[in-house]
This record gives structure tokens, sequence and C-alpha cells, in this order.
């Protein structure tokens, strides 16, 4: 049966292939990891589980129940904006399947959700290696799994909105060489637009890496050699002009997102960009070589580590051969040697680097463009495999013995995410598969399944190595923490005709108010203005490159920052202190003045607090708060400063 389905096989079944596959790995492997219903646990960790998990949450509320606040809201910090966080976080296709996943299940949906991008990825992938580079039989699906289960994907895969750019990125680069073989580029023109109002960030990295495959595809164009000296130059310039029509019909079909984005980046993320002008390096060249061993990756390198960038070892042979493989111009595989060249540069030189990340250094994930580096390897692997029968012995040979000098390397060098035994994998992995490669001449008919067999095994042992050496947040006290926060909110909600901030001694992230929709005074994104930072810091506030945390007010700030209810945890029972499932309302703050409010209620793990001074939303004061000068390191003196002006007492006694 299963012979004479893949003796038979068409591009719908390779494309089938191409999809499940890497869902069929990833959901063992989760599965294994003991990942919600298969255990207690979730995917939530780091950023995932301390921003987007809460974001997605007000993203059902919002476009289930409250469409206005996509303008603005209140739930973030002591309230802004929300196209930039949108555009930043919200905006995928995706995550419209999120509306039909219960809030309390939202762990799960986001499991599912990146499962749905990553098989996506492999199957946008192999669309376009039958489309555009004849792409038969079982190589689809081995190489497409080698690009859906990347090193980038699988560590980043908790940045869950970065992973549109990976399902995107080929039906991009489709439309693009359907625009330089001289074909409508209307399909190129709609997919980058949408990668724009999907991800915009992650768009503009896609965008910068265009022009320099634009370039590498007019280099391999086959039937300008054909063309006499005049023609050619037609040829060039009508397609660059081409191509910069379309690119820029993109930004214009996606301008109604951009342009509102701009300006929301203009007093946000892209307020905090250096000017500073760096050419040195970022770590010794090469190190880069340890991040080519399998599972080369700890949560040491998601603050400040190297590129992600294994992607199998077969795709990674096929890639090197193709700089010495004939079938190609001497042209085309100069340009890619450049290419190549400059991607490995910028991953290395501060400058370039930060120009990739839009002329701002990543906090945190560094090299978050290494995605297309990988995307290069892995499509020009493809198409050099496709141009040889088996690969000569003098290249395998001298690939063990670069093989052997940087497994030494890596070694002495002792890095702490490649332990020896992943070094000894590698390397037999590389041995398998040039003896492969050097049998592949004689076209046995069971190579192309060994082949498929040993990419999805060496793919599946670098995600797993990978994603266990993070830790996550369980399911029960995460389940358990949402409940207790909707009981303490059950009664002091406002209104539709009320305005008041709730906060809390107690918090599981930044953006709870997200996660159970109140107004709060405590937020933490990449687009958050940084004006708010700066005030909650001369205020004596926990702040930073975008977060504020309420954690230090006094009577002062609860009162002018119109927080009317305060919620404060109860000492636990001690069965629940025995109880692991239950989460424990740890305090993150210490407020002894709790007494000058009103006990409002009670439950079995919070007291809720009435504060009775607080201010509405607006009032009245003094024109002397316009004056009003914040000294540097003077917390309790500012707000006195702004207490004086508001009651219209002179602030020169200060």
């Amino acid at each position: 049966m299963f012979k004479g389905f893949f003796k038979q096989m068409d591009h719908r079944k390779i494309m089938f292939i191409s999809f499940f596959l890497p869902f069929i790995i990833m959901f063992i492997i989760y599965a294994v990891m003991g990942v919600y219903p298969f255990g207690n646990h979730t995917l939530l960790t780091v950023d995932l589980g301390q921003q987007y998990i809460d974001f997605f949450s007000y993203y059902r509320h919002t476009l289930l129940h409250e469409p206005n606040a996509i303008l603005y809201s209140f739930v973030k910090g002591i309230g802004g904006e929300m196209v930039g966080l949108w555009s930043y976080y919200l905006t995928s296709p995706f995550n419209l399947f999120l509306l039909f996943v219960p809030n309390r299940f939202l762990p799960v949906g986001i499991t599912l959700l990146i499962l749905l991008k990553i098989s996506s990825a492999s199957l946008s992938f192999a669309y376009l290696l039958i489309n555009k580079f004849n792409g038969k039989g079982l190589l689809v699906p081995t190489f497409s799994i080698s690009y859906a289960l990347m090193a980038f994907v699988i560590t980043n895969q908790l940045n869950v909105m970065w992973l549109d750019g990976l399902v995107f990125l080929p039906l991009i680069i489709l439309g693009l060489e359907k625009l330089v073989d001289g074909k409508s580029g209307l399909f190129y023109s709609i997919m980058l637009a949408i990668m724009l109002f999907s991800h915009y960030y992650i768009g503009y990295m896609i965008c910068f890496f265009i022009v320099l495959y634009f370039i590498f595809a007019l280099a391999k164009q086959e039937k300008t050699s054909l063309l006499n000296t005049k023609e050619k130059i037609v040829y060039f310039l009508s397609t660059t002009f081409r191509f910069s029509f379309y690119s820029l019909l993109s930004a214009g079909l996606s301008a109604f997102i951009l342009l509102p984005n701009f300006f929301s980046l203009i007093g946000g993320k892209a307020s905090y960009a250096n000017e500073t002008i760096d050419w040195s390096l970022d770590y010794p060249f090469q190190e880069i070589l340890s991040k080519f061993y399998i599972g080369s990756f700890n949560f040491d390198q998601m603050p400040s580590g190297h590129p992600n960038l294994f992607v199998g070892t077969l795709s990674l042979v096929c890639f090197l051969f193709y700089f010495f493989n004939r079938s190609f111009s001497r042209k085309e595989r100069f340009i890619a040697l450049l290419l190549t060249a400059f991607l490995f540069v910028s991953m290395d030189v501060k400058f370039l680097n930060k120009i990739w990340h839009g002329f701002q250094y990543p906090i945190w994930y560094p090299y978050r463009f290494s995605f297309v580096a990988s995307f290069f390897f892995v499509l020009n692997g493809f198409r050099s495999i496709q141009k040889f029968r088996g690969i000569p012995l003098w290249f395998a040979c001298s690939l063990l013995i670069l093989q052997t000098g940087s497994a030494l390397y890596v070694l002495q060098e002792k890095f702490e995410f490649v332990i020896p035994i992943q070094v000894l994998a590698t390397c037999l992995f590389l041995i398998g598969i040039l003896i492969l490669l050097l049998l592949r001449e004689k076209k046995y008919t069971w190579m192309p399944y060994v082949l498929l067999l040993i990419t999805a095994v060496e793919m599946s042992a670098n995600a797993t190595i990978d994603l266990t050496r993070l830790s996550y947040v369980k399911m029960t006290p995460f389940n358990d923490y949402q409940f207790v926060l909707e009981e303490m909110l059950s009664d002091i909600r406002p209104k539709k005709d009320e305005f008041y901030r709730i906060e809390k001694i107690f918090q599981r992230s930044k953006n709870d108010s997200f996660q159970g929709n109140y107004p709060s005074a405590s937020h933490f994104s990449s687009t958050f203005e940084k004006e708010v930072p700066i005030l909650y810091g001369s205020l004596g506030f926990p702040d930073g490159n975008g977060f504020v945390s309420y954690s230090s007010g006094t009577i002062f700030t609860d009162a002018f920052f119109g927080i009317r209810y305060f919620g404060v945890n109860n000492v636990l029972p001690e069965n629940f202190q025995k109880d692991p499932n239950i989460y424990h309302l740890k305090a993150h703050s210490n407020r002894p003045d709790m007494d000058q409010y009103t006990s409002f209620s009670e439950s079995l793990r919070t007291n809720i607090y009435e504060n009775q001074f607080a201010l509405p939303l607006a009032f009245g004061v003094s024109e002397d708060i316009v004056s009003v000068k914040l000294r540097e390191n003077s917390p309790i003196l500012n707000q006195e400063l702004i207490l004086s002006s508001l009651t219209n007492e002179s602030v020169n006694n200060f």
C-alpha cells in the first residue's frame, strides 16, 4: 500500500507529507515533554509566558467583546494607543485560530498555533521547491523539514509572531522568482504586503534580504546568456524597475497599518535607538562553528548568544557542495558566495547586525534575521542535490578533515551548550550522510527514504535537546492563578459608565491586566511609549526599556493614578503550601499602608481594599503642573513637587 503511495507520488501527496511530518514530529516531542494534555507542562516560558499569553487573551476579548480597544485601551499601563502593540504582536492571520479556544485553554491553543505555523512553513517551502525548482519525490519533504525545524524555529518558537516570516518567506521568494522570469509581480507584491501586515519587524528583515536575493536571482538567470550586451542592459534595468514598482506596491497595500505603526514606533521602540556606529565584532568569528552542532543551544544563548544556524547535515553538506557544483554558472556561485559571506559578516559585525534589526540592537534574542541565512542554505542545498548524482570522494574527505578540526576546536573551547555527545552525534550523522551521497550515483530506490528518515531523526534530536533545556510554566498553576484573578475582579471591575484603576501587590506578569481585562498601572511590551517608564522611574517605580511595574506605590501615587481597589494576597492555609499545583500568591511589593484604606471584600486567597482617596480620570488642577521639573534620583521629592503643584502651593519651597 505505502509502496504504491510513494511510487505514484504527485505534488499533492508531497505537500501533504511536507505539512504533516513536522507536525507529527513536534507533536510527539511535546507529548514526551509532558505538554498539556499529555502532562502538566505548557510551552509558556520567558516572553511567551510573561507577555504574549496575556496579549492573546486581550486579542480574544477585543475581537469578541470590545472592538474599540483595538485603537486605545487602559489595560496598558496608565492607558495608551494599541496600534503599535497590535502590529508587533497580534496581526498575524493565524491568530484567528485562537478565537475558537476558551481563555482557560489558551496555553493549549498557543501550542497548536505553533504547530500550525511550523507545519505551514514546511508546506510553503515545499510549494516553492515544487513550483519553481522542479521539486519531486521525497527530497522535497526532506528539505522542507530541515527548513521548518531549523534551529532558529526551535529556539525562537516562543516568539510565536516571528514564525510568520518563516511561512511567508518562501512564497515571497516564489513571487520574486516569477517576477525575475518576466511574469507578473502581483503574487510577489501580495505576499510581501501580507507579511508586512502580519509582522512589520520580521517583514523589514525579509525586505532587506530580498534586495540581496534579487541580485542573486538575476545572476542565476540562464536566458541572459543568450542576449547581447544591449539586451542585457535593457533586461536588467526593466526587471529592476518592475522589482522596485511591485515592492513599493506592497508597501502601499500595507500602508494602512505601516503608517500608524510608524508614528507609534517614533514614541516607543524606535525612540531607544542609539546612533553609534560600531564596526567591532560581537564574538571571535571562529566561534560560529559551535552553532552547526546538534542541540547547540541553552538558556544563556537567549540574552547574548550566537546565531542559531543548524539546518541539518544533509542541507549543509549539499549547500557546501553547491559552490563546487559545475551545473551552476561561476557567476551565480560567485554571487552566492558573496551573499553568504555578507550574511555571516552581518551576524558578527555590530553595526551590520544593528542595521538588520532596524538600527536598534536587540534586547535578548540576538541575530533575529539568521533565519534568512538558514533559508538560503537549505534552498541552495536542495538545488545542488538535484544537479548531482553523487558527491566526489575528494569532497567527502575534505569535509571529514574540516569536521575533525571543527570538533577538536569546539571540544577544546568547552562551549556550555555543546557537550561531547553532541559533537559525536553530529560527526556520525555527517559520516552517514556522506556515505549515502557517495552511493547516490547508483540510484538506489531506497535512497530517498533513508535520507528522509535520517533528516527527520536528526532534526527531531536537535529540537528535543533545545526545547528540554528550558523551564516552562505548568498548566495547573497557570489556570489556578487565572481563577484567583477572576474571583478577585468579579465584584470590582469598572462598569461601562465608570473609570478607575485596579492594582495588586502580587502578580504573575506585568500584563495581568490584559489577561483579566481591567485598567491597571503596570505593563511590559516592546512597543511601550518611553515617556511612561521615564515618569515611573522619576516617581520611584521599577522601570526599564519597555516596562513599568506598579510595585512601590504610595498613598499619593495611588490617588494620582486613580487606583481605587487593591488586591492583597492572604496567608495560604497549610494544605495550599503542600500542593504544588496551587499558585502561590507571592507578594512582589510591601504595602504596610494598606490599613489606611477600607476593607472591601475577602476571599480564600485575596483581600480587596478600597482607596477612598482615588482621583477620577480627569480633574482640575493648578497651571503650576506644567512647569514642574522632576529631579533625577529623587522619587519622594518628585512626588512632593507634583502634589504641591496640584494644590497650588509654591514649588520653590522644595
